[in-house]
């Protein structure tokens, strides 16, 4: 008899710690599903607002390997202008004369700017017109915040930044 009510209280405690650990599952998942929710709100307001910072973590450009970023590098949309500051790897059809400042960098205003949503990621266009070169701008934005930026021009080969989006500084 002993051995039945001793063999009833160790899978009552096993089906109790079971339970406990199914609710604490529950409220894990749902904490994460908030907060997942808010940083889709907090990622659609940014581009709603035209105003939000690319971040890039990796240049990927169209011949050579995938190269991790390691300083701060990033593309920053106003209400109606663009600022880049961007490594550029790939090839230069037509460089500047004793040019030493290599990269991709602008702070102009955009123009032809479209944006739309498809399949849950935003998709944004723009052209900026720089004393030294037109550059065609693509960002692709998930909910979560991932970003890719594509830029191609006239005088370098396209090149593809990965990274995310967040607010800008200051």
């Amino acid at each position: 008899m002993r051995k039945i009510i001793l063999f009833f209280a160790i899978g009552l405690v096993l089906l109790s710690t079971v339970a406990a650990q199914n609710i604490g599952d529950l409220s894990r998942k749902e904490r994460k599903k908030e907060r997942k929710e808010a940083k889709a709100k907090e990622v659609a307001s940014l581009i709603d607002n035209k105003n939000f910072m690319f971040t890039a973590q990796q240049a990927i450009p169209m011949s050579g390997p995938s190269i991790n970023l390691t300083s701060d590098y990033h593309l920053i949309l106003t209400a109606d202008s663009a600022k880049a500051h961007l490594p550029f790897y790939g090839v230069a059809y037509q460089a500047e004369y004793m040019e030493r400042d290599g990269g991709i960098k602008f702070n102009e205003p955009m123009s032809n700017y479209k944006m739309n949503i498809k399949k849950g990621i935003h998709n944004i266009s723009f052209t900026v017109n720089s004393p030294k070169d037109q550059y065609n701008c693509a960002v692709s934005i998930s909910k979560s915040g991932y970003a890719t930026l594509h830029i191609s021009c006239n005088k370098k080969q396209t090149i593809q930044y990965s990274g995310f989006i967040e607010k800008p500084e200051g």
